[in-house]
């Protein structure tokens, strides 16, 4: 449906946008100093994520959706691959993180060294953290690659019908969304991140074709 391809494509990434503008960072080293007075927000910040990072794996799936060749399907796995690898590590980093921070705030009681570990542990953790960890690591890449194969995808999809002053410019925006995002989504990656997919979703719009090529 059009409204529906449109609210994937445009708004859900101006979401994420306006999101990933009070994003915090740099605080890896000192999470429970770094967090602790914004565990409320940093809880809600990654719930709110959780949904609309489901919303961008679709409008990246949307680039290719009509495109089965073998670049169009790697981008499908890449996408899928993405979104499962980033709804992990943004779950145990920041809803996990986030809820712990909250129960000690409620539970004064609670040994405070004890929770200042756990947080550092869990929010470092090499596997399922939020720093480097595989599943963090795996979510970046399947991003890059995935957007990657799209733009080839793309590419060869409408190069014999669109010329190169319509196709090339949104292939541009969707790179250095793919780039962008692999260094963070935090600010001011994200928000840069997310503002060229909304505008590269916008273009493809205005010139109906790629993923907003009517049949």
């Amino acid at each position: 449906m059009l409204w529906l391809r449109r609210f994937v494509m445009i708004v859900v990434p101006i979401a994420l946008v306006a999101l990933e503008w009070h994003h915090p960072a740099g605080f890896s080293k000192d999470v429970f100093h770094g967090l602790n007075h914004l565990a409320s927000f940093w809880q809600w910040l990654h719930m709110a994520q959780s949904f609309l990072f489901g919303g961008i794996a679709v409008a990246a799936f949307l680039l290719t959706y009509r495109i089965n060749n073998v670049w169009g399907i790697l981008s499908k796995i890449f996408v899928w691959t993405f979104a499962v690898c980033y709804l992990v590590f943004d779950s145990t980093a920041g809803i996990a993180v986030g809820s712990i921070l909250q129960i000690h705030q409620q539970n004064p009681q609670l040994d405070t060294g004890t929770v200042q570990q756990v947080v550092q542990k869990l929010f470092n953790d090499p596997v399922i953290g939020g720093v480097a960890s595989v599943y963090s690591l795996m979510g970046s890449w399947s991003w890059l690659l995935g957007i990657g194969c799209a733009i080839v995808a793309l590419f060869l999809d409408n190069k014999g019908s669109i010329s190169y002053g319509k196709l090339i410019p949104p292939l541009c925006l969707l790179l250095f969304s793919g780039l962008t995002l692999f260094v963070g989504h935090y600010y001011p990656y994200g928000p840069l991140a997310f503002s060229s997919f909304a505008l590269a979703g916008v273009w493809f719009e205005y010139f109906h074709y790629g993923p907003a090529r009517e049949f």
